[in-house]
């Protein structure tokens, strides 16, 4: 599996963010895993304040500590 181009990457979070569909929000870490040495996966879950607000997501994060000197980076 390959990342898409910088251009493809979370256009829907730029639209939604540009209509004004997510108002404020709450965001919760549901889970951290350590799958490897260096390695975090974390599972984040975004619920809004407004209970008309009916737009809510998941999201899932791969971190990768690549050396002591830059800390942990998302992973490519």
């Amino acid at each position: 599996m390959t990342t898409p181009p910088p251009e493809g990457r979370h256009s829907i979070h730029r639209k939604l963010l540009a209509a004004h569909v997510a108002g404020a929000s709450r965001y919760q870490i549901v889970t951290i895993t350590a799958p490897a040495p260096n390695v975090a996966v974390a599972q984040v879950r975004r619920t809004p304040h407004d209970a008309a607000d009916e737009f809510s997501e998941m999201a899932l994060y791969v971190l990768v500590k690549r050396d002591e000197r830059c800390g942990w980076r998302p992973a490519r």
